[in-house]
């Protein structure tokens, strides 16, 4: 199951199989490796610590040992139903993944 919030508070249920999970992994450390920091690197353990680095960014804001607050999702446009998503579309846009799910 993956919950995902949009900003205005709605909230998303989808369905990932293990398999689809892996792969959508595969992609996006293939398209960190497709950051331009990394590819200005000549050296492979220089891509790869530049790599590694930028995961750790993404991470360590989060807060793990903080309890989920469960309160409430603002809408709930699908209503309960969950999405079982068989195909995903990922590109970058500047800093950052735009990801499409079907």
């Amino acid at each position: 199951m993956f919950l995902f919030n949009t900003w205005d508070g709605s909230e998303f249920r989808l369905c990932l199989m293990r398999r689809f999970a892996k792969t959508l992994w595969g992609q996006m450390l293939r398209l960190g490796k497709s950051d331009p920091q990394v590819a200005v690197q000549k050296d492979p353990f220089a891509k790869k610590s530049v790599v590694a680095f930028r995961c750790s960014s993404l991470v360590s804001p989060s807060a793990f040992t903080k309890e989920h607050e469960t309160k409430p999702p603002a809408e709930l446009p699908l209503n309960d139903a969950r999405l079982l998503v068989t195909k995903f579309k990922a590109t970058r846009v500047a800093n950052s993944f735009n990801l499409m799910f079907s």
